[in-house]
């Protein structure tokens, strides 16, 4: 059947086909006996004494009514009494001493824990629960916590899979793994995906989260085209034959959708508590939302009734704050005021390494550099021999180490973490000579490298480079607005740097509509292949051809896929190591 936007969830299945249209959204104490009253009386007579091994073992031997008489407990060998009650004096303040450096110790301990880690060792102790609270330096914090808005991508970055889970999840590997959903099974024809859900499952106010939920938040996702609906183009239906099975009917094939449903299209919202562009909704995650300074800091609650077992293991709060000075998140993780520092502009790991309590590490990622050849119309690199003219003036190993980028070299359009990655050899090469003789049969045409701001380390050394093989090209530094508008809308350009965030991500790459203008009919029939792969290896296997062909004509001259830096104190475990731009899961933090 049917279900129209306002439906109410329950539990008999649902069934929803994607409309035409977007659809509207409407002691009281007893007296003490006379042998408790005596048995203190001999407590009280036993500290009067020196802490020896004697004594304690005459103490706990003689009956009230049998203890000798404490000049026979005092006296020393030669019977005199006074030295004996000299060792007695000097043996209780040793006892004081000792009971005074275990106390200042205990507390030192509790102090160390609190204030060196951010935790409470006895709550740990006591009931389970960590009391640590860690602070994470971030490049940026959302101004709002609508993750509904496709703009608003860093609260998509932090929210997703922290406060809100997704159909399935996604490992440090980049892919997609159990989540919401435990399994997925996959039809020969590419066409259907029954995920079958985790049992006993809840959202963080309580209530039930089932396969009606969502059937409920992919309709709302497609017919109010929040964030992600675009990745859900080739959903026709999606219904719930019980309550732990979602079945997803396609249009055509997409072997990318599991991994897919682990980013902001796969939310699954409460309906109960949905949320709009004001008010946050309830998620089902690790974290709760906790405060919002906009821009400033933003930070999580760790969520006690999550539905996952030892999850009270993690901190009890997450705060994410966001520096634009990368010496003072170093300097502020040396003195602890913060914990740890995920990846923000000019942080280098070689600025932390070595120093005691510290440990940096290297993220992988699926961001992606480039240099994109105008080609559309009648523009200069419009040529194939043109464009793979230019690339043979650059030696990119050269650029990219100059330039001072976090990164490693790439050749061609995929990241090593998406399927259809292979190594492809530099055609070309570097030869400058060449470069130089063949510009100058195109009439030594002036050209203009447009740039954003954040590249002008880049973009000098790309220049740098041409200037050196005597091809005439100038920089045009913009700021953002400015070069969305000539580079992206006006299309006003010859050369430009170009970064790739996502993943999986052939298809702006290869779109002949984007601002790049390349095109190509073998492409073209290339990536049909790829739409129309049914199993992974068939995906995998023309993803790869279509990127040796994008190689091949040097719409681009791939540079680095980047390897930011991460650092963390020593007692922080469990921070992740894949760094994307829709999600970065901190449901594994630890606090030794």
């Amino acid at each position: 059947m049917t279900i129209p936007p306002h439906a109410t969830q329950g539990d008999e299945p649902q069934d929803w086909h994607v409309p035409q249209q977007p659809l509207a959204r409407t002691d009281v104490q007893e007296p003490a006996s006379q042998e408790s009253t005596a048995q203190g009386l001999r407590e009280a007579k036993t500290a009067e004494y020196p802490a020896d091994e004697s004594v304690a073992q005459e103490s706990a031997t003689f009956p009230a009514d049998q203890a000798p008489a404490p000049e026979s407990i005092t006296q020393d060998s030669h019977g005199t009494g006074g030295h004996g009650n000299a060792r007695a004096a000097a043996a209780h303040s040793w006892v004081v001493f000792v009971a005074c450096l275990v106390v200042f110790g205990f507390v030192a301990w509790l102090a160390w824990g609190a204030v060196v880690t951010h935790d409470n060792p006895l709550v740990r102790q006591a009931t389970g629960k960590s009391t640590a609270s860690v602070t994470i330096a971030v490049g940026t914090v959302p101004s709002s916590l609508d993750v509904h808005d496709a703009s608003n991508a860093s609260a998509a970055q932090y929210l997703v899979g922290n406060v809100y889970e997704t159909i399935t999840g996604r490992n440090e590997s980049n892919n997609a793994t159990a989540g919401l959903a435990r399994s997925w099974d996959e039809s020969d024809d590419g066409l259907t995906f029954t995920f079958h859900l985790n049992t006993g499952m809840h959202f963080a106010n309580g209530d039930a989260l089932d396969a009606s939920d969502v059937v409920w938040s992919l309709q709302q996702t497609v017919s109010n085209n929040y964030a992600g609906a675009s990745e859900l183009s080739k959903l026709a239906s999606v219904s719930n034959t019980d309550e732990s099975t979602v079945v997803m009917t396609l249009s055509t094939p997409d072997q990318t959708l599991p991994w897919k449903l682990s980013g902001v299209a796969g939310i699954v919202w409460d309906e109960e508590n949905p949320g709009d562009s004001t008010t946050p909704g309830v998620g089902s995650g690790p974290y709760a939302l906790g405060t919002l300074d906009a821009g400033t800091a933003l930070t999580l609650i760790r969520n006690d009734a999550y539905w996952k077992p030892h999850h009270t293991e993690v901190p009890a709060t997450v705060k994410l704050v966001a520096y634009t000075d990368a010496s003072q998140a170093c300097a502020d993780l040396q003195n602890g005021a913060i914990d740890a520092i995920l990846p923000l502009a000019g942080f280098r790991a070689s600025s932390v390494e070595g120093i005691d309590g510290i440990r940096t590490t290297t993220m992988q990622s699926t961001q992606k550099t480039a240099i994109a050849f105008h080609s559309g119309g009648a523009t200069f690199f419009a040529d194939a021999d043109v464009r793979a003219s230019a690339r043979t003036a650059l030696d990119e190993n050269a650029i990219v180490s100059a330039a001072g980028v976090e990164g490693t070299r790439l050749n061609g359009p995929i990241a090593p973490l998406d399927p259809g990655y292979e190594e492809l050899d530099d055609t070309w090469g570097y030869d400058p000579q060449s470069a130089m003789t063949n510009y100058r049969f195109t009439g030594r045409y002036a050209l203009n490298l447009v740039y954003r701001q954040s590249d002008e380390a880049l973009a000098n050394t790309i220049i740098d480079a041409f200037t050196a093989a005597s091809w005439r090209v100038t920089g045009v530094e913009l700021d953002d607005a400015a070069y969305e508008d000539r580079v992206i809308n006006q299309q006003d350009y010859d050369l430009t740097i170009v970064h790739f965030d996502g993943s999986r991500d052939l298809a702006s790459i290869e779109d002949p509509t984007n601002f790049v203008g390349y095109t190509n009919a073998t492409t073209d029939d290339l990536w049909k292949q790829v739409q129309a792969a049914t199993t992974d290896t068939d995906y995998s296997n023309a993803a790869a051809a279509l990127a040796r062909q994008i190689n091949n004509d040097c719409a681009y001259d791939w540079l680095y896929i980047s390897t930011p830096s991460a650092a963390a104190r020593t007692s922080l475990s469990g921070m992740p190591t894949l760094y994307s731009a829709d999600r970065m899961d901190l449901g594994s933090l630890h606090v030794e």
